[in-house]
């Protein structure tokens, strides 16, 4: 699948996989404009979150968001169908490309903030990537999103090391370089999802 078609990059893997590390290193290196949001249980409720999500997009571009009050008062007055358009139409209208990070998604449990995502997601404007890091698959429309092939998907197999990488790594950080059979155990270790 091309990586530029897809409007959502899921990567969902365990712990230690190195999610976070690969959302960083990526967005380092390429061009677009990035908003980051780290997730945490806190961020459960509906008004919370998407007042946080609009918080970390307008770090970057709070010019061009024209309708900030509106936005803001509608999510107070519980009103999230009204403002997730609002932030979909300064979404479109940004001077150029957004990634939007959301990092720990497996931390939301809520699901009417599951069901505005999945209508958001259903209408990002093509200005706009959304790259969701999660320890689970997150319950949003992902079948729909894999059909229109709109979904980049990666997992703890693909995060995984090789022997070859484990072996090149260690020789480029380890000043005491490990056995072969020591390298086969830790890899071994990390495909049967233990903690090295």
């Amino acid at each position: 699948m091309d990586e530029n078609r897809a409007k959502v990059t899921l990567i969902a893997a365990s712990a230690g996989f190195g999610k976070t590390t690969l959302a960083a290193e990526w967005a380092r290196t390429h061009s677009d404009e990035v908003a980051w949001l780290s997730l945490e249980l806190a961020d459960n409720h509906l008004v919370r979150f998407w007042l946080n999500l609009h918080a970390a997009i307008e770090r970057i571009f709070r010019p061009f968001l024209n309708r900030l009050d509106l936005f803001i008062q509608s999510i107070r007055d519980g009103s999230v169908e009204t403002a997730i358009p609002l932030l979909l139409n300064d979404l479109h209208s940004l001077p150029g490309s957004i990634t939007l990070i959301m990092d720990e998604y497996h931390a939301i449990t809520n699901q009417s903030i599951h069901e505005s995502m999945g209508f958001f997601i259903g209408h990002l404007p093509a200005n706009v990537k959304l790259v969701i890091l999660s320890r689970t698959l997150p319950p949003l429309a992902l079948s729909r999103l894999r059909a229109q092939q709109e979904l980049l998907e990666l997992s703890n197999d693909d995060l995984r090391f090789t022997f070859d990488e484990i072996d090149e790594l260690q020789s480029q950080s380890l000043s005491e370089q490990l056995s072969q059979d020591e390298l086969f155990l830790l890899g071994k270790k990390q495909k049967d999802g233990q903690r090295v």
